[in-house]
């Protein structure tokens, strides 16, 4: 008798450690687990842990049991567990389960796990767990048919081939196979009717177990899956895997069988498919996995006392997946570490999406951006990692500045320093008051409280000082509507003369003129126009929506303040052009409708004002019009997109310099031309002195030239970079070379 009590106390003793795994554990995993235990062992752990853990229904089976999904975690790098596909498989919830439960108490009293720092991690990951994918089966397998309505019973019965013992019972209630309902590989197989095991069903995700799971899976998008079956002790871990795949998924699973003990199975290049993994293997591209637990048993749910066991294999493999999730998580993130600021509260979300929105939101503040994903930033929280867009935030942090500011035009409202946020709302011309600047945004006090203007033509620190003086103009000089010459404000020519001022801001002073109140620069000297350029080539457009293609006319102001000296003029015209100077005609092709080059001489120009007009007609076909006035000893280039220097210029420009140097590299001098096969002409007019001179010309690769009309270099061919040279004899005059 003595030894018989020693030999039960030693057997509780040993039994203990299983039967009361953790003093604060929620989860009992050693019982016969059912639908109803589990549905309340949910709802406790999430009352127990409510900052770590939220559940909700996926949908329900056809005999109306809600598939669970919990969440467990804080984190945006996301990983899927599910258990219990397979009715007569229900270890594999209790296994889940505990995982749940002692995660959560690991998290909750900051402990180590097998290693692992639980809080860091699930504030950093999620880990999704659908315990029991198929509560009907599992019922059935647990409980036989009297837990179903009465007129269902035979027709669960004939699926079972007649045999009031469900324990072999594999399927949903439906007598489908749901590990044989997803798309990799789907065919009817040899069983072709609803049974206890291994129909296909008709189609793939036409049970709504499966299809739930599928969906279930796009929705939290996991990095990677899990999905628990029983038995053998073996790891499924390939399915028609890339090769791209391969080594990352076998260092994966070689790991998790260190971790478990469970066989590799060997890859099979012919394996059916059906499975979830299967599925989401050649779906999603990521590494997935089915772990059978137990050792094999035939036909039947593995026993209770298996479980000790399969815990001890597998209490880690939750949180390896979360870690290893997390590293494919950020590896497709940008890590980062800068400051953002933002105005309005902003709408959390789990990870980049629409489809991952949460009902949290984040307050206005200062906040560390950790990772950046296209348009959104990572922002970790007191929910953990959660994402916002970055549409309404602003980098970096505004200054708090006390400043007036001159609005020169109306400007737009917005509740933030971006432009997403700009409202309907204008604020007239006036002076305000800046309170925080960030980049050219300025946040200013209105009635409807603070906004912020990015204004147009603006003028910061304008304080003006009035003042009771004459201001004495001994030049011609421009005068402005307000102190700015920014964004070409409108210009007035002031004439010598004594004038009254009003008002002094830094170098700027206002007069009062006979019309209008103007402010001016008294230092400084009006500047005067060495050209002005005309240069549209509309090709077989126009030059607005509302002006037709063909058939109109345009008029080209080129007047300004010209310094003295000499002018060339050239223009093409597709089709008729004029230029007038002053009242002359210089120009004068109005009803001519060639596509031609043209020039003319404006020489001894006094400096001052001119007038000048160019004149343009467009009849029918290609538009294009090319007016310049141009100092003497520049230059002025037309370029053209083929080696000929055919039809229109593409496009032109003045080079203010009197030796013609240009260097293109391996481009081309404009966007729109080709850095191969193009032409281009060049203009220029010179006062020479009469005598002898050398003309050397430099060119990769064609190039001639011509003085006063006279081709005196000609080496148009493709010959590559090298010198020419001419001697020229110069009469006094003036003189128009040409370069091609």
């Amino acid at each position: 008798m003595k030894y018989k009590l020693l030999y039960l106390l030693t057997l509780l003793f040993l039994l203990l450690p299983v039967t009361a795994i953790n003093a604060d554990s929620t989860v009992n995993p050693i019982q016969v687990y059912s639908y109803d235990r589990m549905t309340a062992d949910i709802k406790n752990l999430a009352e127990k842990y409510p900052d770590l853990i939220s559940y909700q229904s996926l949908g329900r089976t056809p005999y109306g049991r809600e598939i669970w999904a919990v969440k467990l975690g804080k984190g945006d790098a996301t990983v899927f567990f599910n258990a219990s596909h397979h009715a007569r498989e229900w270890i594999t919830t209790n296994l889940v389960m505990e995982m749940i439960d002692q995660y959560s108490e690991a998290y909750k009293y900051n402990h180590t796990f097998e290693g692992y720092n639980v809080r860091k991690l699930l504030n950093e990951s999620t880990i999704w767990f659908v315990p029991m994918v198929n509560p009907d089966g599992v019922t059935l397998q647990q409980s036989g048919v009297n837990a179903f309505p009465a007129n269902e019973r035979s027709k669960l019965i004939n699926m079972n081939k007649g045999s009031l013992d469900f324990k072999r019972w594999k399927a949903n209630a439906q007598g489908v196979d749901l590990n044989r309902q997803y798309p990799a590989g789907w065919t009817n197989r040899e069983v072709t009717a609803p049974s206890y095991k291994n129909y296909p069903g008709t189609a793939p995700l036409t049970a709504p177990e499966a299809k739930t799971i599928a969906h279930f899976t796009y929705l939290i998008d996991p990095e990677i899956s899990v999905a628990y079956h029983s038995s053998g002790r073996i790891l499924y871990w390939y399915y028609r895997t890339l090769p791209s795949n391969y080594n990352r998924d076998l260092g994966l699973a070689q790991t998790i069988s260190n971790i478990t003990g469970y066989s590799l199975v060997k890859p099979d290049p012919n394996a059916s498919g059906m499975g979830y993994t299967d599925w989401f293997i050649q779906e999603f591209k990521r590494p997935g996995f089915t772990p059978e637990v137990s050792y094999y048993v035939f036909e039947t749910s593995p026993p209770l006392s298996v479980f000790h066991e399969e815990w001890i294999r597998n209490k880690s493999m939750g949180l390896y997946i979360a870690s290893e999730g997390k590293k494919l998580w950020d590896a497709k993130v940008d890590i980062s570490n800068f400051e953002i600021t933002i105005f309005q509260s902003e709408i959390l979300y789990d990870k980049p999406g629409e489809k991952h929105k949460t009902n949290i939101t984040l307050s206005p503040g200062k906040y560390t951006v950790n990772a950046k994903s296209g348009s959104w930033y990572r922002i970790m929280t007191e929910n953990g990692n959660k994402w916002i867009t970055s549409k309404n935030a602003i980098t970096g942090n505004y200054s708090v500045i006390d400043m007036s500011i001159l609005l020169t035009e109306k400007t737009s409202v917005s509740n933030v320093p971006v432009p997403l946020g700009v409202t309907s709302e204008l604020l007239e011309p006036q002076v305000v008051k800046a309170v925080k600047k960030w980049n050219d945004w300025y946040a200013i006090q209105t009635d409807s409280g603070e906004k912020w203007i990015n204004p147009n033509n603006e003028i910061l620190n304008f304080l003006p000082v009035k003042i009771n003086e004459i201001i004495e103009i001994d030049h011609l000089k421009y005068s402005y509507s307000v102190p700015n010459v920014k964004n070409n404000q409108d210009e007035f020519i002031i004439d010598p003369g004594n004038y009254q001022g009003l008002y002094k801001w830094n170098d700027w002073v206002q007069i009062q003129t006979p019309d209008n109140q103007l402010w001016l620069r008294p230092d400084v000297k009006i500047p005067t126009i060495v050209g002005k350029s005309v240069h549209y080539n509309w090709g077989l457009g126009s030059p607005g929506p509302e002006i037709p293609s063909d058939d109109f006319s345009a008029e080209f102001d080129q007047s300004g303040i010209y310094k003295n000296g000499d002018y060339f003029i050239q223009t093409y015209a597709d089709d008729g052009i004029k230029v007038e100077i002053d009242g002359e005609t210089f120009i004068d092709r109005l009803t001519d409708f060639k596509g031609v080059t043209e020039r003319a001489l404006w020489l001894d120009v006094p400096e001052g004002h001119h007038e000048v007009k160019t004149k343009y007609f467009e009849l029918v076909g290609r538009a294009a019009v090319f007016s310049d006035v141009v100092p003497f000893d520049s230059w002025l280039a037309y370029y053209y997109p083929n080696r000929t220097l055919s039809g229109m210029p593409t496009a032109a420009k003045v080079i203010e310099k009197e030796n013609l140097h240009e260097n293109f590299q391996a481009g081309s001098p404009f966007s729109g031309l080709p850095v191969d096969h193009f032409s281009a002409r060049y203009t220029t007019a010179k006062r020479v002195e009469s005598g002898e001179y050398i003309l050397r010309a430099r060119a990769d690769d064609g190039i001639r030239v011509y003085v006063d009309g006279e081709l005196v270099i000609d080496r148009w061919t493709n010959s590559g970079f090298r010198e020419d040279s001419v001697k020229l004899t110069i009469k006094d005059r003036v003189n128009v070379p040409a370069g091609e």
